[in-house]
Parts: C-alpha cells; structure tokens; sequence
C-alpha cells in the first residue's frame, strides 16, 4: 500500500475509535454496575445513608459560593465511610461508594479545599 493509501486507512480507523470511545465517566459506571452485580452488599444500606448524609453536607456548598460547607461533619461521615470500607474490605462496598456518586463529591470537596488552601494561608 503507498503511504497516502495508509495514512488514510489509520486516520479512518483512528475516526472510527473515537466515535465507539466511551467517556471515563461512563467507564467508571459500568465498571461499578459489574462489580456491585457480583454480589449483595451486605453493608448497603449503611453505605446508602452516608452518601445521603455526605451529599446534604457537601452539595450545597459546592454548588452554592454563598453557602459553608461543615467541614466537621463531612469529618465525621469520611471516618465513617472509611471505618464501613475498612472493616469490610469488599470490593462491592468500593463499587457501591462509587456508583453512589461519592467520589465525585470528594473530587469536587478535595479540589474546593486546595483552591481555599492560599485563602487561609493569607489570614
């Protein structure tokens, strides 16, 4: 095949794949369906109630510039998610935080703390 006859194959294959590319997002989702689908998560519904609690305490601050976040009681629920993980060491448990939207909330929380970082280092 001559060079130009190649270089349009590779750059219609190339096209090709990044119309089938799924985003990591939908990635992540799928990954933690198939893992959560692998079987019951007996620490369900603990680990339901702290998302909720996580979101009450982090959302609106996020979302919202006028309104504080309590950094103490999003504290609180982190050391409880960690003690629910720690002591269960299931791979459901982890998937489940996941699809929970959890680990976007402590992205975006993680991200809103260093942005504030040179705030409190002024005062």
């Amino acid at each position: 095949a001559a060079p130009d006859e190649l270089g349009f194959h590779v750059q219609r294959l190339r096209q090709q794949l990044q119309a089938m590319a799924i985003t990591d997002q939908e990635a992540c989702r799928l990954t933690c369906d198939a893992i959560v689908a692998k079987g019951p998560t007996p620490n369900r519904s603990r680990l339901s109630k702290l998302a909720s609690d996580l979101k009450k305490a982090v959302a609106p601050g996020l979302t919202d510039p006028d309104r504080c976040i309590d950094y103490n009681r999003v504290d609180t629920i982190l050391g409880d998610f960690i003690k629910v993980l720690g002591q269960s060491q299931r791979e459901e448990d982890f998937g489940l935080v996941v699809k929970l939207g959890c680990a976007g909330l402590i992205t975006d929380l993680c991200v809103k703390i260093k942005e504030s970082l040179p705030t409190f280092a002024e005062s």
